[in-house]
């Protein structure tokens, strides 16, 4: 499954989406198994102009700080609704960047946006108080 479920983060109902089955990298369940899927990583994306969501990741190594300067350009259109918006060299590697706004096309983010919205309706309930 895409969404795994939703969190509540400052009294706001926030999605935790397989990054692997996102960016079409499939499940490892033996892999998930062996290395617990409690102690997978979530990263959180977005702000708060945006819905925020939260990629679970298998492990994160580093985060690191950008300069512009350091962005390298990468061709259009080699990325689903370009969602890679350069890449940055870590040591000997190159990471893409991602643009947490266009991960999602247009329909998958108003799916989203039902399913928080209903996530968050459901918070209240448990609370015993009444969605606005």
């Amino acid at each position: 499954m895409l969404i795994e479920g939703f969190f509540n983060l400052g009294g706001r109902a926030v999605a935790a989406v397989d990054g692997a089955m996102l960016f079409g990298l499939g499940r490892d369940s033996q892999r998930a198994d062996e290395n617990g899927a409690l102690y997978r990583h979530l990263v959180l994306l977005g702000d708060q102009e945006e819905r925020e969501f939260a990629l679970i990741v298998d492990r994160v190594t580093d985060a690191v700080a950008v300069m512009n300067a350091e962005l390298l350009p990468v061709e259009e259109g080699l990325s689903l609704n370009g969602c890679v918006v350069g890449e940055i060299r870590v040591g000997d590697n190159m990471v893409p960047l991602l643009d947490p706004a266009r991960i999602f096309s247009e329909k998958e983010r108003g799916i989203l946006d039902v399913l928080t919205e209903e996530a968050e309706a459901r918070e209240l309930a448990w609370q015993g108080t009444v969605p606005p």
